[in-house]
């Protein structure tokens, strides 16, 4: 999957979760989203379900206690990072692609 079809996904997440969809933009975060905790947790089950794998606990924790610092941006970032070690996982040693 690429970038813009994640960006598009944690979008569609976020539209779900959030009544004011103005806010919804890439540089956004979760304060300027005026994200409680709960709106948190829920786009991260959703998130999750969506890409079929878990965020880190340390990384869902830290978008509560510091929303000012998570930005949609940085959600983006580690569904591909987390996707490309995914990957790296699933090929077979002495294969290339």
């Amino acid at each position: 999957m690429n970038r813009e079809e994640i960006k598009q996904k944690v979008f569609d997440a976020l539209g779900i979760i959030l009544v004011d969809k103005s806010m919804i933009h890439e540089g956004a975060t979760f304060i300027d989203l005026a994200f409680e905790d709960d709106d948190t947790e829920c786009l991260f089950a959703a998130l999750g379900d969506v890409f079929n794998f878990a965020f880190p606990d340390q990384i869902k924790e830290q978008a509560i206690t510091k929303p000012e610092d998570f930005s949609l941006h940085m959600i983006i970032e580690l569904i591909l990072l987390m996707g490309n070690e995914g990957n790296k996982t699933r090929i077979k040693p002495g294969h290339r692609h």
